[in-house]
Formats: structure tokens, sequence, C-alpha cells
């Protein structure tokens, strides 16, 4: 050990990884042998640092900041750093390289109390080996940490701290996870609803938000957390770890097939700026968002003007500068269209009648090709399995697990994708087909009836590329499938062809 110099002092830094051990008497121990340590040094403790229940895996400890920077403003004073064993300190070569080099600029000795550690080249080599098996002890203590992780994943078994609607199962032999207050859960399981509907990520949170969707530190949930929350597939009773998709051992919030199908709606291109969105969601302009200029093609803006004693309202084209249209005239014009491609009650029951026969054929061969593709899940799940089996008990190395696992799941996220597609088409309640042939018999006054976001949801569906207004009124556009009457007839008549889904929202 090396001797110290006279006239200075010596700080103590001892630790304990859990906060179990705190309840013992290590930190006692440690203390008490590296107080004798400077005893025989006959040298005074000046400070004595205690860290609790952090780990030796990183630097970044509180109590090891805190006496790092006691050394540098009281360097002068000291000359030495006692620990009771070198592991105490770092369990990270790197970590206690840097630590070395800190203690060497301030002119200080680190000293062990148990261990020998002398300034000579033996007491440098025992030194340097005692760092590189604490380390080695630490990358042990993981790896065992990682398979038992490993193993109990391949069970089923969801080892993090449970997502928002769920809370941490506490029986080995029960669930990982387990509901949350059924509140919770309705209204995680209405967020996937909402959007799946067609509502955005941004109308769907602020309306939970107001229904009562709280964190858990009681907050509403902020606008990425929301995002993140609909993109975890924890939901849907399964979750991604080590490579692979797994069957989770607690209950789906969500259908597979839903979560699928919101996962591509939630990347759509954001919006630039405020003024974006002042344009499509002021209540006194409905059509902002889907009328377009007939000369340029440009998404048309509007504005409230005042002037002769009154407030008026004006659709303006931002791009080429056109005449001002009132906001009066572009909507009267646009409910007489509505009117005018409504279907007439002959149409729309022919259109029921074809609705019907085409979702029974579907729905059928929808069912025998979802279960096709149900087995080769099945099949693929065993697989998976049968490799983390044979990497834990090492017959496969990492990286034939690896890549045999990433195969796997690829295939896997491949037939979810498609059984979705094929759900996203199954048979639609009676009752939502008899409401939509309603609306499409009478949609202006529907729409006139309707709240601004539901007008803007019935826009959206029935002019997806929007439409164009000029002098002579409203122009041609691309349509909605279900109000083409061309293709209504020919459905009627051909009840074999299969059309395309219709998704009307209604409500506020």
């Amino acid at each position: 050990m090396t001797e110290a110099t006279e006239g200075k002092g010596v700080v103590i830094y001892t630790r304990v990884s859990s906060t179990e051990q705190t309840k013992g008497f290590s930190l006692e121990t440690q203390e008490r042998g590296c107080r004798d340590c400077a005893a025989r040094l006959e040298r005074e403790v000046a400070m004595v640092f205690v860290e609790r229940g952090e780990s030796a895996k990183t630097a970044d400890r509180t109590e090891l900041q805190n006496m790092l920077r006691y050394i540098t403003a009281n360097s002068k004073s000291l000359e030495a750093v006692i620990v009771y064993k070198v592991d105490r300190l770092a369990r990270n070569t790197l970590d206690y390289a840097e630590l070395k080099l800190f203690f060497m600029h301030y002119k200080l000795h680190l000293l062990s109390a148990t261990e020998n550690i002398e300034d000579t080249p033996v007491g440098k080599l025992v030194e340097n080996q005692l760092a590189g098996f604490a380390q080695f002890d630490n990358d042990i203590r993981s790896e065992r940490c990682r398979n038992g992780m490993m193993a109990a994943v391949a069970a089923g078994r969801y080892v993090w701290v449970a997502p928002l609607g769920y809370v941490n199962g506490n029986s080995r032999n029960g669930p990982s996870l387990l509901p949350d207050t059924p509140e919770v859960v309705r209204l995680v399981g209405k967020s996937f609803d909402l959007v799946d509907s067609g509502f955005t990520a941004e109308e769907a949170r602020r309306q939970v938000t107001r229904e009562g969707l709280r964190t858990r530190r009681g907050n509403p949930p902020s606008v990425n957390g929301f995002r993140k929350m609909l993109m975890r597939r924890v939901y849907t009773g399964a979750f991604t770890a080590f490579g692979g998709t797994v069957p989770g051992d607690f209950e789906a919030i969500v259908s597979e097939e839903v979560f699928l199908r919101v996962q591509p709606k939630l990347h759509r291109a954001k919006s630039t700026g405020r003024v974006v969105n002042y344009r499509i969601n002021n209540p006194d302009f409905p059509l902002r968002g889907v009328v377009r200029c007939a000369k340029c093609g440009a998404l048309l803006t509007a504005s409230n003007s005042t002037g002769h004693g009154g407030r008026y309202g004006y659709y303006r084209c931002p791009q080429c500068g056109g005449p001002s249209l009132g906001k009066a005239q572009v909507e009267s014009q646009f409910s007489q269209l509505l009117y005018r491609l409504s279907l007439n009650p002959a149409l729309a029951g022919l259109l029921d009648v074809a609705l019907g026969e085409n979702l029974a054929l579907r729905g059928s061969a929808s069912a025998k090709e979802i279960g096709r593709m149900k087995e080769r899940l099945a099949a693929l799940d065993m697989r998976r399995r049968a490799t983390l089996e044979k990497s834990l008990s090492g017959v496969f190395s990492d990286s034939d697990a690896t890549r045999l696992l990433s195969e796997a799941k690829q295939e896997s996220d491949d037939l979810r994708s498609r059984i979705a597609a094929v759900g996203s088409s199954e048979i639609v309640p009676e009752q939502v087909i008899k409401t939509g042939l309603t609306v499409l018999q009478d949609m202006g006054t529907f729409w006139q009836k309707a709240g601004l976001t539901t007008r803007q949801q019935f826009q959206r569906f029935l002019f997806p590329e929007g439409i164009p207004f000029g002098e002579t009124g409203f122009g041609t556009c691309k349509t909605a499938f279900c109000i083409q009457q061309k293709a209504v007839i020919s459905m009627s008549e051909n009840t074999m062809v299969a059309p395309r889904r219709i998704e009307l929202l209604f409500g506020d």
C-alpha cells in the first residue's frame, strides 16, 4: 500500500448496488475497513461518500459525482481516495481508467482497504487485473440477467414496466400484465378505434383526454406520448423482443387487425406551421382543405372581411390570386352538389342487395384465407420458440439465432399485415350499412346538420383529392366509389364484383 504524505487527509467512497443491501451491514463494513486503513496511515478522514443502491456499471452516480466535485474544490488538502475494494469504485474498465486519470491529475492515490494496489510494477498489474475481473464479473451477471429475460420472454412474460392500460402482475404463476381499471382500458381501446375510424391521432388524443384518459402521473397524454402508445404492439396481447414478436401471457386490449390498420395512419405527412392548421379547422369555413381553385388546383383558403356595416366570409386562392368567392355562394352550391350526387331510393335498394351478396362471398373467402395465414403464424411461432431454446442451450450461435429470428419476424410481420388487409374488408354490421345508405340518399341534409369534424371527414371521404370550384361552379373530380352512379348500377347487376369498403363516419 502506498505510504501517505504527511499533513493531508483522505476521502472514503463506499457503495452497495441494491436497496436491499443498504439494510444490512455492507456499508458499515466497508466504511470501518476504510477508516482502519486511514488510521494505519495516520491520516484524518476529510469526507465519506456513501452510494446507496446504485450500480457501478456507469460512472454517472450521485455520490461519486459529488466526490469528484469535492476533490476538484479541495484537492490541495487531500492525498488519497480509499475504497473497500476496487469493484466498489467501478465495474467497467473504461470508467475505472478515467477515474484513475482524474485522481492522477489532482495527484491523489487510489487505495484499497482489502487489496494490494501498491504503486509498483506488480501493484499496477494487480490493480489492472482487479479492474478487469470487476468488469468480467459484471458482464457475467449481465449475461445471466439477459438469459433469464430471454427465457421469461420466450414463455410470453412481459418483463418491463407495464404500459398505460396495464399494471405489472405480482405472481410468477399469473399473467405478467393485468388490465388496469375498466375505464382506463376502455379509453386506451377507444384511442385505437378513433384513429381506425378516420380521426387523426391528435383528434383522437383530444377526445379521450376530454373523457378522462391520464398518464400514471395524472397528466393528459402528450402528443408524442399518445402517438407512441398507438405504436406499441403490446396492446394486441403480443410484444416484440430479442428479434421476434412474442405472444404474451396477458389479455389484449385491441385486435391485431385494428392495430395494423392504425399504424400507417400514424405516419401521414405532417402539415407545417400554424397557418395550415388554421386553414382547415375553422368552423366558419368547413370547406377548407377540400375545395380547390379551378385555375391552378391549389386548395382555397378563407377569411372574414368587414365592411359596409357587416362581416363577410370569402374563399380565396392563395396561389393565382383569383377573385374572392363568397362563403354563402360556395357552401350553398356545395350542398346542392351533394343533393345531386345523392342516390335515389331505388338505386340505394339495389346497392343494399349487392353489398349483402358481395360481403357474404367475401366473408367466406376471407375466413379461409385468414385461417391459412394464422396456421402459418402458429408454425413460425413454434420455430421462434425452438430457436430461442437452442440459442440459450448453445446449440445455435448468437449470429445464427439472430438471423433465424429475423427471418421469422419478417415473414410473421408480412403475414400479420396481410391478415389486417384481408380483415379490413370483412363483413361490417348491418346497421352500419343501413345508416350509410340512408346518408347516401340525402347527403346535402347530412352535411348541413353535421359538426365541423364530421363535415371534414365526410368531405375527405367523398372527394379524396379535393374538388375544383370556379366561376361556373364545381367541376369534375375523383369521387368515392359508392356515389359513382354507373359503378353502383354495374355492381347491382353483377354481385360477384367485390366492392370497395365503405367507411362513413358519423357524429363529432
